[in-house]
């Protein structure tokens, strides 16, 4: 069962390359500026993980509805704004 939570918070857009050439475009959360509490302590435990395993970041992804690895290193343009949006965890 997903939660559905609506918040007001940073949100960035930005463009990265994939580890397969591809070129992705996003719009996101960062995990820093959801709300405390948010997310559970196994969940970050997780996403601390996979952030070593591929050096990129995780963030929640606004289009998607769920977590994905933002890639900094190959990221060609990024914004960010404050918005109201609705995460489902």
């Amino acid at each position: 069962m997903s939660n559905n939570t609506t918040i007001t918070t940073q949100t960035y857009r930005g463009t990265f390359v994939k580890i397969n050439g591809e070129s992705r475009s996003m719009r996101f959360v960062r995990i820093a500026d959801l709300p405390a509490g948010m997310i559970s302590e196994a969940a970050h435990q997780h996403i601390r993980h996979l952030q070593q395993l591929h050096g990129s970041e995780v963030v929640y992804d606004l289009d998607k509805q769920g977590f994905r690895s933002y890639n900094w290193k190959t990221s060609s343009d990024s914004s960010n704004s404050e918005e109201t949006v609705l995460i489902s965890l």
